[in-house]
């Protein structure tokens, strides 16, 4: 089954007060970091979610739904089954490896306290309704895996100005 990487990336950057996807991160933005990391990771077909101008995008199906509203509706007019990974655009730390424990389970998994990254093999549409991500990560029945200390700062979403200044060197 070709794996597909969805990238979450139709948020309105309120508190940033700019397009996070946008932002420089050693020389990429981090839309296109994202991209890379999930091409690098093996996945065939990459979407992204909230942007219907790109030419990997698609157009949130459920406006001002939410992440897991969108993804939900996503995932509900695909061919099934369906091996998905799906990140945030606001974590420009993420690796391979984070990537692939992911995906050591294989109905999918996610990281405890954390509702995105995740991987899923969707076998069935979502019926629950689906407000927010814990909702989807429920319906996915996805394995919670603890945190490895050293992968913390990895696991780290950037939101604000403050967050992004700690990224420069």
């Amino acid at each position: 089954m070709q794996k597909t990487g969805i990238i979450v990336a139709g948020g309105k950057s309120r508190r940033l007060g700019q397009d996070k996807a946008e932002i420089l991160y050693e020389g990429e933005t981090l839309l296109g970091r994202a991209i890379h990391l999930l091409s690098n990771s093996g996945h065939g077909k990459i979407v992204i979610i909230g942007r219907p101008n790109h030419t990997l995008g698609t157009a949130d199906l459920v406006p001002d739904g939410g992440p897991a509203a969108n993804l939900k509706s996503w995932i509900n007019n695909q061919t099934l089954p369906l091996s998905i990974t799906v990140l945030p655009v606001d974590m420009p730390l993420l690796t391979k490896d984070q990537i692939t424990a992911l995906h050591a389970n294989p109905h999918g998994s996610y990281f405890d306290d954390l509702y995105l990254p995740f991987a899923a093999t969707v076998t069935q549409p979502i019926d629950k309704e689906c407000v927010r991500m814990k909702d989807l990560l429920s319906a996915l029945v996805l394995n919670k895996l603890p945190i490895p200390v050293h992968w913390r700062s990895a696991l780290t979403n950037f939101n604000t100005a403050a967050d992004f200044s700690k990224l420069s060197p």
